[in-house]
């Protein structure tokens, strides 16, 4: 799929390069742009922390990504794949909002995106999530999503959404890497 969307109705998806994983891991990291209060966060950094893990020099569409408000060019939060998908066909995703930004929709309309992403890849078959058991506003996101609790053990829910494949995607391939700057 040439030409794939890095963008919804209010917001936009800005791959993280490799730099600049490794500036928030390392709490350094100055954004040009401005940010939502409480971004980044802990969880952002984690997250940053498995993509360099996984594969320091990934250049294929199954990363991380900033989530950016249109309107302001705010970094509000960011979302990603944990990884390519597993041989079932199943990836992994993970998203947290800043603070500063919650409760306006962009969790949810982060989630459609990047599943419209999965949809889009041919390997993918299912998405995989899992969120504190705490975090009731991240389960009722996933849940108004179409993802199911598949599991669940002291600290943490494991959610799970069959991916209906795009039969364009079948005929055009992955989509490109990278994304747009804001």
């Amino acid at each position: 799929m040439t030409g794939a969307k890095h963008h919804s109705a209010r917001l936009l998806f800005r791959r993280v390069t490799t730099d600049e994983a490794l500036a928030l891991v390392q709490e350094r990291l100055r954004l040009d742009a401005p940010s939502a209060p409480g971004y980044p966060d802990e969880g952002t950094r984690f997250f940053a922390l498995r993509r360099l893990e996984r594969d320091p020099d990934d250049g294929g569409v199954f990363g991380m990504y900033q989530v950016v408000e249109k309107a302001t060019g705010a970094v509000t939060g960011h979302i990603g794949f944990h990884g390519t998908p597993d041989r079932n066909g199943a990836v992994r995703i993970g998203y947290a909002i800043a603070s500063g930004a919650r409760r306006q929709g962009y969790a949810g309309e982060a989630l459609e995106w990047i599943l419209g992403l999965a949809r889009a890849h041919p390997g993918v078959r299912a998405v995989r999530a899992d969120t504190k058991a705490h975090n009731v506003a991240s389960q009722r996101v996933l849940e108004s999503h179409g993802f199911e609790l598949m599991r669940r053990d002291a600290e943490d829910l494991f959610y799970e959404a069959t991916v209906a494949i795009d039969p364009a995607a079948d005929a055009e391939g992955p989509p490109e890497p990278g994304c747009p700057a804001p």
